[in-house]
């Protein structure tokens, strides 16, 4: 019999509000391996995951997800079966007063 093994998830925007909920609920409820890749701005609290990063299934990387040579190596070591992109600046005021940073 094959032993399959449980899959490795990235989750982008982990330490946010809705991010963390989800790596509570898929660390809890699941077999999962989670690797939360955040780049702690204003939204971000890892305060919000202490009950779960003791667990040897979670596993935080403070990366910018523009960077994409350190997304390379995390794919690389990890090889994750997916991505859930939580990542995201959520505060229309926040684009008001600098949509520099939301332009190219």
């Amino acid at each position: 019999m094959t032993h399959l093994l449980s899959p490795t998830v990235f989750i982008t925007g982990g330490a946010g509000f809705i991010g963390s909920a989800l790596i509570r609920l898929l660390v809890n409820e699941s077999d999962w391996k989670i690797v939360n890749i955040d780049k702690l701005t204003y939204a971000g609290n890892l305060e919000s995951l202490t009950g779960v990063t003791s667990n040897p299934r979670y596993i935080f990387s403070h990366t910018d997800i523009c960077d994409r040579p350190a997304l390379d190596r995390l794919f690389a070591l990890h090889k994750p079966t997916g991505v859930i992109h939580l990542a995201a600046e959520s505060h229309v005021d926040r684009s008001i007063h600098g949509p520099e940073i939301y332009s190219d």
